[in-house]
Protein backbone atom coordinates (compact mmCIF):
# COMPACT_ATOMS: atom_id res chain seq x y z
CA UNK A 1 0.00 0.00 0.00
CA UNK A 2 1.57 3.54 -0.99
CA UNK A 3 0.51 6.60 0.49
CA UNK A 4 -2.39 7.58 -1.59
CA UNK A 5 -4.40 3.89 -1.45
CA UNK A 6 -3.58 4.97 2.70
CA UNK A 7 -5.25 7.95 2.49
CA UNK A 8 -8.39 6.57 -0.14
CA UNK A 9 -8.54 3.28 2.63
CA UNK A 10 -8.87 6.25 5.40
CA UNK A 11 -11.27 7.89 3.92
CA UNK A 12 -13.26 4.97 3.06
CA UNK A 13 -13.73 3.51 6.15
CA UNK A 14 -17.08 3.04 7.90
CA UNK A 15 -15.40 4.53 11.53
CA UNK A 16 -14.12 7.98 11.29
CA UNK A 17 -9.96 7.92 11.81
CA UNK A 18 -10.62 11.31 13.72
CA UNK A 19 -12.10 9.28 16.59
CA UNK A 20 -9.38 6.72 16.76
CA UNK A 21 -6.88 9.43 17.31
CA UNK A 22 -9.31 11.82 19.70
CA UNK A 23 -9.37 8.53 21.82
CA UNK A 24 -5.86 7.61 21.49
CA UNK A 25 -5.13 11.13 22.17
CA UNK A 26 -7.40 11.54 25.15
CA UNK A 27 -6.64 8.08 26.51
CA UNK A 28 -2.69 8.14 26.45
CA UNK A 29 -1.81 11.91 26.78
CA UNK A 30 -3.52 13.84 29.93
CA UNK A 31 -2.13 17.11 29.10
CA UNK A 32 -4.18 17.15 25.45
CA UNK A 33 -7.44 15.70 27.69
CA UNK A 34 -6.90 19.31 29.57
CA UNK A 35 -7.76 20.88 26.46
CA UNK A 36 -10.43 18.70 25.09
CA UNK A 37 -12.94 18.86 28.34
CA UNK A 38 -15.32 21.21 26.73
CA UNK A 39 -15.14 20.54 23.09
CA UNK A 40 -17.48 18.75 20.95
CA UNK A 41 -15.04 15.60 20.34
CA UNK A 42 -17.23 14.12 17.51
CA UNK A 43 -16.99 17.34 15.96
CA UNK A 44 -13.29 17.74 16.22
CA UNK A 45 -12.79 14.21 14.67
CA UNK A 46 -14.81 15.18 11.70
CA UNK A 47 -12.73 18.20 11.28
CA UNK A 48 -9.50 16.05 11.38
CA UNK A 49 -10.47 13.84 8.92
CA UNK A 50 -10.99 16.28 7.22
CA UNK A 51 -7.62 17.46 7.86
CA UNK A 52 -5.95 14.64 6.79
CA UNK A 53 -7.53 15.24 3.19
CA UNK A 54 -5.50 18.85 3.65
CA UNK A 55 -2.60 16.47 4.53
CA UNK A 56 -2.16 14.37 1.79
CA UNK A 57 -2.46 17.41 -0.70
CA UNK A 58 -0.51 19.49 0.66
CA UNK A 59 2.56 16.61 0.78
CA UNK A 60 1.23 15.90 -3.15
CA UNK A 61 1.44 19.45 -4.05
CA UNK A 62 -2.29 18.66 -5.46
CA UNK A 63 -3.72 21.76 -3.89
CA UNK A 64 -2.82 25.26 -3.90
CA UNK A 65 -4.69 26.29 -1.34
CA UNK A 66 -3.34 23.31 0.94
CA UNK A 67 -0.55 25.47 2.49
CA UNK A 68 -3.21 27.94 3.51
CA UNK A 69 -5.88 25.83 4.69
CA UNK A 70 -3.04 24.74 7.39
CA UNK A 71 -1.19 27.87 8.17
CA UNK A 72 -5.04 29.00 9.05
CA UNK A 73 -5.27 25.82 10.99
CA UNK A 74 -2.05 26.99 12.77
CA UNK A 75 -3.82 30.30 13.53
CA UNK A 76 -6.91 28.78 15.16
CA UNK A 77 -5.23 26.85 17.61
CA UNK A 78 -3.27 29.55 18.40
CA UNK A 79 -6.35 31.49 19.44
CA UNK A 80 -7.89 28.75 21.06
CA UNK A 81 -4.40 28.98 23.16
CA UNK A 82 -3.85 25.17 22.37
CA UNK A 83 -0.28 24.83 22.49
CA UNK A 84 1.86 23.84 19.68
CA UNK A 85 3.72 21.19 21.60
CA UNK A 86 0.29 19.35 21.43
CA UNK A 87 1.08 18.57 18.03
CA UNK A 88 3.61 16.38 18.53
CA UNK A 89 1.13 14.08 20.81
CA UNK A 90 -1.48 14.23 18.08
CA UNK A 91 1.38 13.13 15.59
CA UNK A 92 2.36 10.00 17.44
CA UNK A 93 -1.71 9.17 17.88
CA UNK A 94 -2.54 9.48 14.03
CA UNK A 95 0.70 7.02 13.15
CA UNK A 96 -0.85 4.96 16.07
CA UNK A 97 -4.43 5.02 14.87
CA UNK A 98 -2.57 4.57 11.32
CA UNK A 99 -1.15 1.30 11.86
CA UNK A 100 -4.06 0.10 13.58
CA UNK A 101 -6.36 0.81 10.93
CA UNK A 102 -4.17 -0.53 8.20
CA UNK A 103 -2.81 -3.41 10.02
CA UNK A 104 -1.19 -6.15 7.81
CA UNK A 105 -0.46 -3.34 4.77
CA UNK A 106 1.11 -0.97 7.41
CA UNK A 107 4.97 -1.12 6.96
CA UNK A 108 8.13 1.09 7.39
CA UNK A 109 7.88 2.73 3.95
CA UNK A 110 3.86 3.96 4.94
CA UNK A 111 4.94 4.79 8.01
CA UNK A 112 7.82 7.37 7.14
CA UNK A 113 5.34 8.31 4.39
CA UNK A 114 3.09 9.25 6.72
CA UNK A 115 5.72 10.79 9.25
CA UNK A 116 7.18 13.32 6.59
CA UNK A 117 3.52 14.27 5.52
CA UNK A 118 2.63 14.95 8.88
CA UNK A 119 5.55 16.61 9.63
CA UNK A 120 5.39 19.34 7.00
CA UNK A 121 1.88 19.67 7.89
CA UNK A 122 2.86 20.44 11.04
CA UNK A 123 5.15 22.50 10.12
CA UNK A 124 2.83 24.83 7.88
CA UNK A 125 0.72 24.90 10.83
CA UNK A 126 3.43 26.34 12.90
CA UNK A 127 3.57 28.86 10.53
CA UNK A 128 -0.19 30.63 11.38
CA UNK A 129 0.60 29.83 14.93
CA UNK A 130 3.78 31.49 15.84
CA UNK A 131 2.67 34.60 13.27
CA UNK A 132 5.93 35.25 12.61
CA UNK A 133 5.92 36.80 9.35
CA UNK A 134 4.61 40.01 10.29
CA UNK A 135 1.11 39.47 9.65
CA UNK A 136 1.59 37.64 6.42
CA UNK A 137 0.93 33.87 6.97
CA UNK A 138 2.38 32.47 3.48
CA UNK A 139 5.34 30.43 4.59
CA UNK A 140 8.18 31.73 1.97
CA UNK A 141 7.60 35.53 1.75
CA UNK A 142 9.91 36.35 4.72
Amino acid sequence: MDFSQSVRSVMAGDVLLGDSIYDISLNQYPRVRLFFETANVDRQAALLAMVLLVVDEFSTGDSPSADSQLTELGAVHRRWRAPSDLYSYFREAMLDALARRHADDWDAKLELDWQAAIDAATEQMRVGYENRLNGSTRQGSE
